[in-house]
C-alpha cells in the first residue's frame, strides 16, 4: 500500500512546476493588474509593510510602484509613504490564502492600515489574494477552487 506522503509527491512537484511557470510567464500581467488598481498611477506610490512575528531585521519592507515597475525594498527608499500595512506575517498569510477575510482581520485590529480613504480602498483591491483563496474559507466538504484569471 502507498503512503499518503508518497502519493502526494507527484502532486507537489506538479504544483511547484505550475507556480514556477506562472511566476515566469504571468508576472508582467500581474504587475500591470496591480498598477492599474493603484489610486494614483501617474506618480510614485509607496506602501510600507510592518510585520510582526519575524526577526527584527525582517520586519519592514517597502513596495515602490513607479512608471509600470514595482520595486521591493529592504531598506527605507527615502520616499514619502502613502500606505502603511501592519500585521503579523502569519495573519497576512492567512488573509492571502483566504483563511481569514481582510475585513475581519482589520475589524479585529489585527491588520492595521494607515493611509487615505482611497489608498485603503485600493489596498483591498491590489493586494491580490491567492487564486485559491475562495477555497480557504470554505468547509472542507464544500471547497471550490477559482479558476485563474484568463491571460
Amino acid at each position: 500500500m502507498l503512503s499518503h506522503q508518497r502519493c502526494a509527491r507527484p502532486a507537489r512537484r506538479f504544483a511547484a512546476s505550475c507556480a514556477r511557470w506562472a511566476q515566469r510567464w504571468l508576472r508582467h500581467r500581474l504587475i500591470d493588474a496591480v498598477m492599474n488598481r493603484l489610486p494614483s498611477r501617474d506618480r510614485r506610490y509607496v506602501a510600507e509593510f510592518q510585520l510582526s512575528g519575524v526577526p527584527i531585521a525582517r520586519r519592514r519592507y517597502w513596495l515602490v510602484f513607479e512608471r509600470g515597475q514595482i520595486d521591493l525594498c529592504y531598506k527605507a527608499p527615502g520616499f514619502e509613504v502613502d500606505l502603511v500595512i501592519g500585521a503579523n506575517l502569519h495573519l497576512l498569510t492567512q488573509v492571502w490564502l483566504g483563511h481569514m477575510k481582510m475585513n475581519e482581520a482589520s475589524g479585529q485590529g489585527r491588520l492595521r492600515l494607515e493611509g487615505s480613504r482611497d489608498d485603503l480602498a485600493a489596498f483591498r483591491d491590489w493586494f491580490a489574494l491567492s487564486p485559491f483563496a475562495p477555497a480557504g474559507g470554505a468547509p472542507t466538504d464544500q471547497m471550490k477552487v477559482a479558476a485563474p484569471p484568463p491571460p
